[in-house]
């Protein structure tokens, strides 16, 4: 092989990689849009009737009022582009509830999850502080983990003092978010670690917090 052919060789093999590359962040970009679009498409406030009656359907007992419902908060956590929702259903004198809502043949539907005793059913997470700040619980939607964390504590320096965390991660083949032991532990760590290191400088508080805060 002559230097020239070896050059054209080295020239198209260039080429090549360099519209590889190319294609490669067309593609991302694209799917990036993509994403934008359908976060924009899905309008949950829009969905507030909707909501309410799959709400009634799951949750029989109980009467849900307008007012009641509100989007908490929206996050791709099932990654399929399409948002999923924490939808809040009423609140009490310091904390609120909330549900997780996903969108299944262009309808919201309440999520399903299979939890730590195998059981399969919706949850009805809390939000809030309580107690003067001694019990508390949030919830997030962790779209790197694909998961939902329901952290929580309760302090009052007693036997049953307790702080940690429920993950519940996404399995497509299941459709449904199952309880996780790795990614609960991991996250119960950190949430126990920041509420400790802010009652740290909380000497009111700090004393109800001896058995979780060691």
């Amino acid at each position: 092989m002559n230097q020239k052919s070896f050059i054209k060789i080295i020239l198209v093999v260039v080429i090549i990689v360099l519209l590889s590359i190319l294609g490669y962040f067309a593609l991302v970009k694209r799917s990036q849009q993509i994403k934008q679009e359908m976060l924009e498409v899905i309008n949950w406030e829009n969905l507030i009737p909707e909501i309410k009656i799959a709400l009634q359907q799951v949750f029989p007992e109980r009467i849900f009022r307008d007012e009641d419902i509100r989007i908490e908060t929206k996050g791709d956590i099932t990654a399929d582009d399409i948002p999923e929702a924490l939808v809040g259903i009423g609140c009490g004198a310091t904390t609120c509830e909330s549900v997780l809502m996903r969108i299944e043949n262009n309808k919201p539907v309440v999520a399903s999850f299979k939890q730590k005793d195998e059981k399969i059913s919706p949850i009805v997470f809390s939000n809030g502080v309580g107690g003067a700040g001694r019990y508390g619980s949030s919830v997030k939607l962790i779209e790197d983990k694909n998961a939902i964390y329901f952290l929580y504590y309760y302090a009052y320096n007693k036997s049953d003092d307790f702080c940690g965390a429920e993950a519940y991660q996404w399995n497509p083949q299941t459709k449904i978010f199952e309880f996780n032991v790795p990614l609960s532990n991991e996250a119960g760590q950190d949430y126990c670690f920041k509420i400790c290191s802010e009652i740290a400088s909380k000497p009111d508080l700090k004393i109800y917090f001896q058995k979780i805060c060691r």
